[in-house]
């Protein structure tokens, strides 16, 4: 009996570190189907439609530079950050346009590069 109550008591410890540790976040990929100055809604992949709210404190980037919900079209492909407020999403941060690849690894006496020996730190010759 106290092996059966310990487990249930682990269990239920460990299912809400795992809800703190999301943070009720939602992350949702898709393609943007309507936009206002209110509401954005996207379908995924899998043919989900999910409406966020926007509001001033939604952040939007394309491209890595901050931009405005006036920015985002019908079409456009978009990465949305939300937190659940009651039954509502609200968008805190919609990503989109192409985001920019990491820059490469720099090693100190090192001219790697993609092999034409013009990636070795200073401009052409």
């Amino acid at each position: 009996m106290k092996k059966g109550l310990f487990g249930l008591m682990l269990a239920g410890v460990l299912s809400s570190t795992v809800a703190l540790a999301h943070g009720g976040g939602e992350h949702v990929m898709g393609t943007v189907k309507s936009i206002d100055a209110t509401t954005l809604s996207v379908e995924t992949k899998e043919g989900k439609q999910v409406t966020f709210h926007v509001d001033a404190q939604t952040q939007f980037e394309k491209s890595g530079a901050k931009t405005t919900v006036g920015d985002v079209k019908v079409g456009e492909r978009v990465v949305v950050h939300a937190m659940k407020h009651g039954t509502m999403l609200h968008a805190t941060v919609v990503k989109f346009g192409k985001q920019q690849a990491a820059a490469p690894q720099k090693h100190e006496g090192s001219d790697a590069g993609s092999g034409d020996g013009h990636e070795h730190g200073h401009p052409g010759h």
